[in-house]
């Protein structure tokens, strides 16, 4: 849903001061919020990305503005079945046709991310299985042609599904881009995992084999 209405902006704007902060920096706001959608109460992540750098007021030009490129991108994923949280609004204010700021709302998803969760909490099934599917998911991003510049564990939220277990689900998903650029993902992740603390050489291990499933190993 797409809202180019000033006093729809105004309402948005007036309601940053009393939304929970979930990160402030230069580069941009997020909050957590929660909003009524037919009766039932969502939680949501509000994201307003910010421009560090003067250059970037130029070469967005013709791109569109971060959230809507991170719209497009959700909307790219979810179209062919890779897991991302679901974008619900876009809000975008402009000048003279120009974006001077805007804010996208995606659907808040429940669980830790990679980075935090204890790897030891999960069963010996459970451990293998959300790896391996995170390094499917990341070989699956590179069939269809795109490539995730910043696949670090930060990046996704393992969510408690009460069917399949375990799963993990992009967030952030501002690092990828439509160009093929094989194994970066996997590399990038590699390293991240690297600082939680349960990380073991088996779970680099699932995490290759999802991603390569017919590679063969070599010992050194």
């Amino acid at each position: 849903m797409l809202f180019r209405s000033q006093n729809a902006w105004a309402q948005l704007l007036a309601q940053f001061d009393t939304l929970t902060p979930l990160k402030r920096s230069k580069s941009g706001e997020v909050f957590a919020s929660q909003i009524q959608v037919a009766g039932r109460t969502l939680d949501v992540i509000v994201k307003r990305p910010r421009r560090r750098y003067w250059y970037r007021y130029l070469n967005e030009i013709g791109r569109g503005s971060r959230p809507r490129r991170a719209w497009k991108k959700s909307w790219n994923l979810l179209v062919r079945g890779l897991p991302t949280a679901f974008p619900l609004l876009l809000m975008e204010r402009r000048v003279f046709g120009y974006v001077t700021d805007a804010a996208i709302v995606f659907e808040r998803i429940p669980g830790k991310t990679l980075a935090q969760l204890n790897l030891n909490s999960l069963s010996d099934s459970q451990r293998d299985t959300l790896l391996h599917r995170t390094g499917r998911i990341l070989r699956q991003i590179e069939h269809f042609g795109f490539s995730h510049f910043d696949a670090k564990a930060s990046n996704w939220i393992v969510f408690d599904d009460p069917i399949l277990g375990p799963t993990p689900i992009l967030i952030d998903i501002d690092g990828i881009r439509r160009r093929r650029w094989i194994a970066l993902g996997i590399q990038r992740l590699l390293r991240s995992m690297k600082d939680n603390p349960n990380y073991s050489p088996a779970d680099s291990l699932s995490l290759c084999r999802g991603y390569a499933p017919f590679a063969h190993l070599r010992i050194p």
